[in-house]
């Protein structure tokens, strides 16, 4: 498949890039797997992401959006940290 803007990906975290957002997660228990993100750019090699989160993230002392954007990430065929994939189909066989 072919990346186009507006479409959902799955974003899984990078530990050293995103430890603010790994640790607001884990306060609620919310470890591992993907986040929801939307392709919002594209170029030949790259792309850009906003990603979802399911709780606010903190900025600085405060909780801010559960949008964080850009986030530049390199495609891959199986979860890697800092990377994008498409979402498993359903049903897909």
């Amino acid at each position: 498949m072919r990346p186009t803007v507006g479409r959902i990906v799955h974003y899984y975290l990078d530990p050293e890039r995103d430890r603010t957002v790994i640790a607001d997660l884990a306060e609620y228990g919310m470890v591992g797997g993907p986040l929801a993100a939307i392709i919002t750019w594209v170029a030949e090699d790259r792309i850009t992401l906003c990603v979802l989160t399911p709780l606010p993230i903190t900025s600085g002392d405060r909780k801010v959006s559960s949008v964080w954007t850009p986030v530049v990430a390199e495609p891959s065929e199986t979860p890697m940290p800092g990377r994008w994939m498409w979402p498993p189909r359903e049903g897909a066989s």
